[in-house]
């Protein structure tokens, strides 16, 4: 009797310590990032902001693309709502609302850029809007998706099936099954097979 107590006392004392040991926190040690390739990565975000006119040009295209893919959706919402498409309607809607909140996002974008005066500021906001820019090209493809359209963009959709000959083909003349050799006599059964 007591070395059934002794036996359960140390499994339960064995189960506690390798729980114990199972929950300690492994030791981590993470390097800091060095501050030369934070210096490198703004270095080339600066380098790929235009500057000056050329910014302003990127801007006003990168705001006429977000504007135009607006109207695109707002026409599929409208095609939708003549279809009395109720599913398709809803899933457009939920895209077109996303798109107006990009569109208002971009708006304050683009005017921080005008009135940032430091260069990280101004390289902040033009990633947020050419990235907000992107968001609003991939919210229209999805409401086309929603619509049906711009579906063709996947590539050859041929189907080509090849098939076995079907037997039992209801158009085709029944054939004699026990002259087409149909049925095969049973094998010898011996112990030996």
């Amino acid at each position: 009797m007591r070395m059934k107590s002794f036996r359960k006392v140390l499994v339960a004392l064995g189960l506690v310590i390798t729980s114990g040991v199972a929950a300690q926190p492994a030791d981590k040690k993470e390097a800091p990032a060095p501050k030369a390739d934070k210096a490198k990565d703004d270095k080339a975000k600066a380098d790929a902001m235009p500057t000056g006119e050329a910014l302003t040009a990127k801007l006003d295209d990168l705001d006429k693309q977000a504007k135009d893919d607006a109207r695109q959706v707002n026409r599929l919402r409208l095609m939708a709502k003549k279809a009395k498409d109720v599913v398709k309607l809803n899933c457009v809607n939920d895209k077109l609302v996303d798109i107006k909140g990009l569109l208002n996002v971009i708006d304050l974008d683009r005017s921080k850029v005008d009135s940032e005066i430091s260069a990280d500021g101004r390289a902040t906001a033009y990633s947020s809007v050419v990235t907000n820019t992107a968001s609003v090209r991939a919210l229209r493809e999805e409401a086309q998706a929603c619509v049906g359209e711009g579906l063709d963009s996947a590539g050859d959709n041929t189907l080509d099936v090849n098939g076995p000959d079907l037997p039992d083909d209801p158009g085709a003349e029944p054939e004699d099954f026990f002259e087409s050799g149909g049925i095969e006599a049973p094998a010898f059964s011996t112990p030996f097979t």
